[in-house]
Formats: structure tokens, sequence, C-alpha cells
């Protein structure tokens, strides 16, 4: 493993951990959010044997499966 760095830091305020409403808790502050992750948290996408993330913008097929059916796991 190298050293890539920091990470880049998303604007604004995190959220408050005890009032987590449903969604994806970066919706509010992220700049590529969808009507999706303002209702529904993402699930984990493996992207290998070590890296993975939650983020609709990569499973987007199933982010508009949900938004068309109005439903999906919260």
């Amino acid at each position: 493993n190298t050293p890539r760095g920091a990470l880049p830091s998303i604007p604004g305020t995190p959220p408050n951990l005890l009032t987590l409403s449903g969604g994806c808790a970066f919706a509010p502050r992220c700049p590529i959010a969808m009507r999706v992750c303002m209702d529904y948290s993402p699930a984990a996408t493996a992207f290998s044997a070590t890296h993975e993330c939650a983020c609709w913008q990569f499973c987007r097929e199933r982010a508009e499966e949900i938004v068309r059916e109005g439903g999906g796991a919260r």
C-alpha cells in the first residue's frame, strides 16, 4: 500500500449522527445527489476484494428502478 494523500472534503456541515433520517447521509451536501439519494440509503457496491462504496451513482440502474417503483429498502 502506498500513501495517496489527503481525501478531498465535502463542503457543508456533516449530518447529526443522532438524528439521521432515511436516505444517504451525504445527500444534502453532495454535488451529484439524485432524487433517490434523499429517501433511500445505498447498498455497498464492491469494486474489488478491498474496495467498496455505497453511492447510488455506482448503481444507477437500481436507483432508477426504485424511483420508478416508488419503493425499495430504506
